[in-house]
């Protein structure tokens, strides 16, 4: 697997469908939708609450998601590697890698 910075140059060929869950956070979700396609192939989908949560994860590849206990569980019935990062929001309090 190969973990690609979705801001940089090296990305322009990159084929991905990402779809961030964010819930009710409003504010991100205007962020998200504000990003600029870094080539045709790459789409990013932007959701707020979603009551398909099995089905979206059964149709994901890997999911990258802050630490829970209810996502970790949901990956797992869904059969989707999980990632975590070690800070994954603004509101974490994890060290910055």
């Amino acid at each position: 697997m190969k973990i690609v910075d979705l801001q940089s140059s090296s990305s322009q060929d990159l084929n991905a469908h990402v779809i961030a869950l964010c819930g009710r956070d409003t504010s991100l979700i205007a962020e998200l939708q504000g990003l600029k396609p870094v080539s045709a192939a790459a789409r990013l989908e932007c959701c707020g609450y979603v009551d398909d949560m099995p089905a979206r994860l059964r149709r994901a590849s890997v999911l990258v998601a802050r630490p829970s206990a209810s996502l970790f569980l949901e990956s797992i019935l869904a059969g989707v590697p999980l990632l975590i990062p070690a800070k994954a929001t603004k509101n974490d309090s994890a060290p910055s890698i």
